[in-house]
């Protein structure tokens, strides 16, 4: 469970020093047909499209007049189809209590790290009061 903890203090730790949180997210497409893509019109500029951006988010790259580089979101619900999405932390750890972790969401892991810390004040008021 250290590592867990670990995890969770180092986020904190970088937030409160740097402003950031090292992450990444997955996503999952299940029906999607790629073939939409094909007939998908493209903005004026567009050099690139891309799924699941940092932000998990889909969209169209546009090169500027002044050669910068923007995003151009779109709406994935235009397509319909059934997606999952989720943010881990970097190099979360995949043990807890000696039991692998499938889901390492952060919604999970919080879940996971309320229940040990849960666990630990029980165990506390239950040995010493």
């Amino acid at each position: 469970m250290l590592k867990r903890l670990n995890a969770f203090k180092i986020a904190r730790n970088e937030f409160e020093k740097q402003g950031v949180i090292k992450t990444r997210s997955l996503i999952r497409f299940r029906q999607l047909d790629f073939s939409i893509f094909n007939n998908m019109v493209w903005p004026p500029n567009a050099k690139s499209f891309f799924l699941n951006d940092e932000m998990g988010c889909a969209g169209f790259e546009i090169e500027l007049p002044d050669g910068t580089k923007e995003k151009l979101y779109i709406n994935l619900e235009d397509l319909r189809p059934e997606v999952s999405w989720k943010v881990q932390f970097v190099n979360s750890p995949i043990i807890h209590r000696g039991n692998r972790v499938y889901n390492t969401s952060w919604e999970n892991c919080a879940i996971l790290y309320y229940q040990y810390l849960k666990n630990l004040v029980d165990e506390a008021v239950h040995k010493f009061l």
